[in-house]
């Protein structure tokens, strides 16, 4: 089973392999033409080096170390009709900490895939909330059936939600205090209960959505 497109987070990979009984392999592209890494045997993004230069920059502009975060640049190598040079796709990753994969390829390795720059919270802190992490803090309340989280300013913060059909009581409190834990700082938090979740702007839709 190959995934494509959206974010493959670990509870869809888990859900995937257990309906299709097979492993899941990932890839990571752009709908501007990239196909900028994929998943081998050992479970590691390769690069598609022959076919991209893949940079990931910090804030000025600098190659970022191996284990940190930031923005993906990219460079086409075989489009000769509308070449994409030093291309900025809106998402970030990290570096790998690897120099060498286990499954023998010589391409080479990135780390994790954060995703869209618009899909985490940025707390007044400065700490970087990502996807998995909310998505943590939201498996341990089952009565939540399906929920998403807008960030419309630094230190406001929705979260819209479906409550599971035998949902006797949603204990927002305690949910606050989860995001604490992680934010380690408070958090204004609103809970806004729907029958159907809102798509971002892009007509897409996104567990998180940073609008500000």
């Amino acid at each position: 089973m190959i995934s494509l497109g959206e974010k493959l987070l670990p509870s869809f990979r888990q859900t995937i392999e257990k309906a299709f009984h097979c492993k899941v392999y990932d890839t990571y592209g752009a709908s501007e033409g990239f196909l900028i890494a994929s998943q081998c045997m050992a479970g590691n993004y390769h690069v598609m080096n022959p076919h991209l230069v893949l940079e990931i920059l910090d804030d000025k502009g600098n190659e970022v170390s191996p284990g940190e975060t930031g923005r993906v640049v990219l460079t086409g190598l075989d489009n000769f009709t509308t070449p994409l040079i030093r291309y900025e796709v809106g998402d970030l990753a990290t570096k790998s900490i690897k120099s060498s994969c286990e499954c023998g390829l010589q391409l080479p390795l990135l780390g994790e895939i954060i995703g869209r720059q618009t899909e985490f919270i940025l707390t007044p802190g400065g700490k970087y909330i990502t996807v998995q992490n909310v998505v943590r803090i939201m498996k341990q309340f089952p009565e939540i059936e399906q929920f998403k989280v807008v960030q419309d300013k630094p230190d406001f913060i929705r979260l819209i939600y479906i409550p599971d059909a035998n949902a006797e009581n949603i204990d927002e409190s305690r949910i606050k205090e989860k995001f604490e834990e992680v934010f380690f700082e408070p958090v204004q938090l609103k809970f806004e209960s729907v029958k159907k979740l809102p798509k971002a702007k892009t007509g897409k839709f996104q567990l998180i959505e940073r609008n500000c």
